[in-house]
Order: C-alpha cells, then sequence, then structure tokens
C-alpha cells in the first residue's frame, strides 16, 4: 500500500521581500497599485454605472454599519464609555506573537497575533450566571434539549445561546415602561449581563485598545492616553455561548458515515474587530479543543501548532477578527466559551442622536469581501429568458463580486506615515493589503475571465492578473491554502492557453524567476502541506476535507499528467481511500465529486505503476 510521507518541518517560509512565493521582483505598493490600475482602466471602465455602483456599494456598507451600532446603543451590551471616569489598573495580558518573530525586545502591536489575560475577567459567581444563563436560553428554545446550533457554520455536537437572549431588550435598560418582564430581577441572565457590562467598561474594552490600537508619534501607548475621547467607540455587536459536545459530535458521525468525529469550527474569520475568547468550564472536562491560527503554522515544530487557550475559567484569549482561525476538534469531554465579537465606531458625537458614524477600514474591508450572496441576488431583474440573458447576469453579478474586492483592498492598504483610518497595527505583510480581500478579486478575475472576454489574449491578460493577486495573497496570507490552490489552478490555465493561442500580454519575468510550471507545483505542494499540519494540529472538519480533496485531486492531476504516477498516486490515497470508505459505508455518507474523482484517478496511477519498480524507488 502506498503510504503519504508527511514532512515534518514547515515548507512555509515567513514573510519577506524575497520570499520564494514571490516570482515577479517588484515592490508590493507598486504591484498592488498596478493589480487596481488594471481593474480600474480594463473593467471597472468598462461599466457605464461603476461610479455609482461603488458609491451604492460604499453607502450600503456604512448603513449596515449604522445599523449595527443602533442596534448595540439598544441591546443590554453597554457601548464603551470615554472620558467619564478614571481607568481601574489596566489587565495583565501577556502577548502571543507571530512566530517568526524575534523573541528579543519587547513585543509590539503588529507582531501580535493574540493576547492571553494574565488575571479572571470574569469571576466563579459570573461564570457561573452565564452558563445558567445559557441553559435558560437552550431549555427556552428546544425543551430541554440543547444540541441545536445556530451557527454560520453548523456542525453535530455544537450549541450555541446568544447573550442577547439572555434577557429582553427592556429588561436590559430597566425602562421602566411596563413592559412584561421574561426574567426576575434577580435572574441568572440579569446577574450575568450586569457583571459582563463592568467587564467590558473596566477590563476588556481598555485591554483592546491597549493591546491592539495602532499609535502614532503624537500619543502615547499608556492606558491613561488611551481613555481620551477619540470619536470612537467599540461595542458588542454580537456574543454568545458555545459548547463543544465530543458525544454528541461522535454519535453524530457514526450515524452519517462521516470521519470527523469531534466538536468544532471550521478555518474563518469573523466580521468586526477583535474577538474574545472566555473559558467557561475546566481543562479537566474536556481534551481537545481551543483555538488555531493559521498563522501558526509558520512556526516550524508541533508547539508552535499547539491550539491556544485562556490560561483557566474566566480568563480570555483576544486576537484581530481578521486572524483567520478554527475551534480544534473537543475529543472527548465538553468544553464551554464564551465569545464577545467586538466592533468599532468611528466619528462618534456623544449627545447626537441623527450623526451617522463611520466604519473603520478593517470593518469596511470585512463588509465588503462578504459579498457573494450580494451580487448572486442583485444581477439581473426579471426572468431569463435566453443564453444572452444569462450570460449577462453571469458578468454582472462578477463585476459586482470584482467591485466589492477592489474597494475591500483599498480599505485594507496602508503605508507607514500615511494617513489611515485603521484602528489596529497591522503586521509587516498585512500593511500590504487585505490579503483575503486580494484572493477574492484573483478568483473574481479568474471567473470573468471567461465570461467576459471573447478574444483568448484578452483572456489571458485577465487570469495573468488574477495569478499577481495570489501572489500577493500568498505574500499576505502565505498559510491560506486557498490562495495556493488557486493560483496553482490558474497558472495551469495560463499554460494550456498560451500553448494553444499565445500570448500578447506577457508578464515581464526576471531570468531567475521560476517556469509557470515550476510555480504551479511549488503552489500546490505548499497547499498540501498547509492542509496536513492543520489536521496534525486538531483542526479537522467538513470544511478542511473538502480543501483537502480539491488540492489533492488537482495537485494529483498535475503530477500523473507527467507520468509520475507512483508521486500522483501517493498525493491522492488519504482522500482516495477516505472516499472508498464512505461509498462502502452502510450509513449512505456522501461521496463528494472530488473524492470519487481522487479515487479514480488513484486507481488508474496505480495500475499504470505494476511492476514499475523503478518509478516506485523513485519516491522512496
Amino acid at each position: 500500500m502506498v503510504s503519504v510521507r508527511c514532512q515534518d518541518e514547515s515548507i512555509i517560509s515567513p514573510p519577506s521581500a524575497t520570499t520564494e512565493t514571490l516570482s515577479i521582483s517588484k515592490p508590493f505598493e507598486n504591484r498592488v497599485a498596478d493589480i487596481l490600475e488594471f481593474v480600474d482602466n480594463t473593467i471597472v471602465s468598462s461599466s457605464t454605472s461603476s461610479s455609482t455602483t461603488i458609491q451604492n456599494i460604499l453607502e450600503r456598507v456604512r448603513s449596515q454599519h449604522n445599523d449595527d451600532f443602533n442596534t448595540a446603543k439598544a441591546s443590554c451590551l453597554d457601548v464603551e464609555e470615554r472620558g467619564t471616569t478614571p481607568l481601574p489598573p489596566p489587565l495583565g495580558f501577556e502577548r502571543i506573537r507571530y512566530p517568526y518573530c524575534s523573541e528579543g525586545g519587547e513585543p509590539h502591536r503588529a507582531s501580535t497575533l493574540a493576547i492571553r489575560s494574565k488575571e479572571p475577567v470574569l469571576d466563579a459567581t459570573t461564570v457561573n450566571a452565564v452558563k445558567e444563563a445559557a441553559e435558560d436560553v437552550w431549555r427556552a428554545d428546544r425543551g430541554d434539549d440543547a444540541s441545536t446550533s445556530r451557527f454560520t457554520y453548523q456542525y453535530s455536537g455544537n450549541s450555541e445561546a446568544h447573550v442577547f437572549d439572555f434577557i429582553t431588550t427592556s429588561d436590559c435598560k430597566n425602562d421602566g415602561g411596563g413592559v412584561e418582564h421574561s426574567a426576575t430581577e434577580d435572574s441568572a441572565g440579569k446577574r450575568a449581563i450586569s457583571a459582563l457590562n463592568e467587564a467590558l467598561q473596566t477590563k476588556l474594552y481598555p485591554v483592546i485598545r491597549e493591546a491592539f490600537f495602532r499609535t502614532t508619534s503624537s500619543s502615547s501607548s499608556s492606558s491613561s492616553s488611551n481613555h481620551r475621547e477619540d470619536g470612537t467607540r467599540l461595542f458588542v455587536y454580537d456574543a454568545l455561548v458555545i459548547r463543544y459536545n465530543s458525544t454528541e459530535a461522535a454519535e453524530a458521525a457514526a450515524a452519517s458515515g462521516e470521519a470527523v468525529a469531534s466538536a468544532g469550527q471550521p478555518l474563518h474569520r469573523d466580521l468586526g474587530l477583535v474577538s474574545v475568547n472566555i473559558m467557561l468550564n475546566s481543562a479537566d472536562d474536556f481534551e481537545g479543543g481551543g483555538t488555531f491560527f493559521e498563522n501558526q503554522l509558520l512556526g516550524p515544530t508541533a508547539e508552535h501548532i499547539k491550539p491556544l487557550r485562556p490560561s483557566g475559567v474566566g480568563y480570555c484569549l483576544a486576537h484581530s477578527a481578521s486572524e483567520r482561525h478554527a475551534g480544534a476538534g473537543t475529543t472527548t469531554g465538553v468544553r464551554d466559551i464564551l465569545v464577545l465579537f467586538v466592533s468599532a465606531a468611528t466619528g462618534v458625537r456623544e449627545f447626537s442622536t441623527t450623526h451617522a458614524v463611520e466604519a473603520p477600514a478593517e470593518i469596511r474591508s470585512a463588509r465588503l469581501k462578504n459579498c457573494r450572496s450580494f451580487c448572486e441576488s442583485n444581477s439581473f431583474d426579471g426572468p431569463m429568458e435566453s443564453e444572452e440573458q444569462w450570460i449577462e447576469a453571469q458578468r454582472s453579478t462578477l463585476l459586482c463580486r470584482i467591485l466589492h474586492q477592489r474597494l475591500a483592498v483599498k480599505a485594507g492598504r496602508f503605508s507607514a506615515g500615511s494617513v489611515s483610518d485603521r484602528l489596529l497595527s497591522p503586521s509587516e505583510q498585512q500593511a500590504c493589503c487585505d490579503g483575503e480581500a486580494m484572493q477574492y478579486l484573483g478568483t473574481a478575475l479568474m471567473e470573468y475571465s471567461g465570461c467576459a472576454a471573447s478574444d483568448p489574449n484578452d483572456a489571458i491578460a485577465i487570469l495573468e492578473v488574477a495569478s499577481e493577486c495570489f501572489r500577493v495573497a500568498s505574500f499576505v496570507t502565505p498559510c491560506d491554502s486557498r490562495v495556493h490552490n488557486n493560483l496553482g489552478i490558474v497558472l495551469g490555465t495560463i499554460e494550456e492557453m498560451v500553448q494553444k493561442h499565445g500570448n500578447e500580454h506577457e508578464f515581464e519575468y526576471d531570468g531567475d524567476a521560476p517556469t509557470r510550471t515550476e510555480e504551479q507545483e511549488t503552489a500546490y505542494r505548499r497547499g498540501l502541506d498547509i492542509l496536513l499540519r492543520s489536521i496534525r494540529a486538531g483542526c479537522t472538519n467538513d470544511g478542511l476535507t473538502r480543501d483537502l480533496e480539491s488540492l489533492s485531486l488537482n495537485y494529483g492531476l498535475f503530477v500523473a499528467n507527467r507520468d509520475r504516477f507512483w508521486e500522483a498516486a501517493e498525493i491522492l490515497e488519504p482522500v482516495a481511500t477516505a472516499a472508498a470508505a464512505a461509498a462502502a459505508s452502510s450509513s449512505g455518507a456522501a461521496v463528494t465529486d472530488a473524492g470519487r474523482d481522487a479515487h479514480r484517478l488513484w486507481k488508474y496511477c496505480l495500475d499504470r505503476c505494476v511492476g514499475d519498480e523503478h518509478a516506485q524507488e523513485s519516491v522512496q
């Protein structure tokens, strides 16, 4: 049986101006500017209503953010108060730095992956009140059943209770308006809300500013200066208690035939500014679990990729919402956490009830990236009665996505010494742009090239820019396997089209740059390494499995097309055997198209290698 060999050391390099992921020697600021210029001049200018559309997009984002802020002001969790009372002693915390950062010297905000409090944020009485209030919500929702999750990512074994459901808004504000109350004056929900509000004002809001906010030469990083009036308010736009139940997850996996048998969450980014994770039960109650950050994979050892947890019950772990992360699988027992999603509004006028607030750059970028469903639902009015209408609807959808991602890239750019409305300190590579927005822009350009460019050379030019998007994204977000998979795909498509049609729009490559084929294989290899190391870190879920199937199939096909059949079989075996096991399962587990295709290609490669000892030795 062919077995996969996993490297112990990471092949992912720390971001640098000379990292081998880059094939074009050019300053990053210039490369991003070139991409945006191409998009503006070649694609955006083709839409007669693009300027109006851009204004509409920005206004919609502003309106959504104002709705969030107004909802927060009316909710039971308080908006940050500024400059009204002296600050208490600051909350002690430790910075957890990016793995490639030097250990010497004073840690800086820009090198911070996450922070972990050195003291409890919530005392034992408040923790018990939060857990009791969550149980009340679950009982009210489903009788005595707490197994239903309303997550964006719904997985068996996860349950959640929104803090805003602990008590009604009238209960929160005690407005005395005669509204019937659903909770007693001394309910667990009210006790939890009261303690959470005190923790927000005295501990969490101040520590978010101290640990993450950007400072300038004219401002101090001290807690006293961070309490000055600046027109910015932090607020909680959502808060929930999450329960990861490994027993329920295992039972669901056994019933469905799925391989994943732990309770966790897939890799994702949060829609906000900073996310705070507070531990609600002892680590003795469960095994596994914790928060796994994608950028931990920059570290070369197993210790670097160990999921992070708060230090104890009532303690917190906080991180930028833009840090891609996952809930590592809880393998035994039950793990309970409270998560606070903290956003921010700028341009706040304390005594104005009508003045509209603004979204800082980080939140504008996050909202702009989350545009696919909006663009798909607004691409075409009325029934589509012809193929031409369908093509125009696709083009309109893709143009909408390109406009959103172009604006998200622009919002995420930051240069030292420039005026910026970013609140958080970007790491060195994040200052270039929003890497995920650049990746999504590349994906939209890939799709746009197929439906909007009738001339093959024009399509190749768009694909070349898409590949450049992925190269830049691989610098900003080097541990996102999707970037490397997409870069491999687009390079393969370009190579096929150039071989067939030629190319009048070739980028100028340095003499030392790898060929497209070499760069394509490097991209696939890196993407696969990222996924395998993520699995070893305990990040196992359906989303990662699908990514592994897609990338393994693409990489295996690339290698098989070069008659390296044993290597292809080695790459394909994990997903191929998993697909075969699912197909043979009595539970009727679904097999994806990628899994099925990987199994067929794996069998074909093995058949081609029967008796070929030289091929076997070449990969040993």
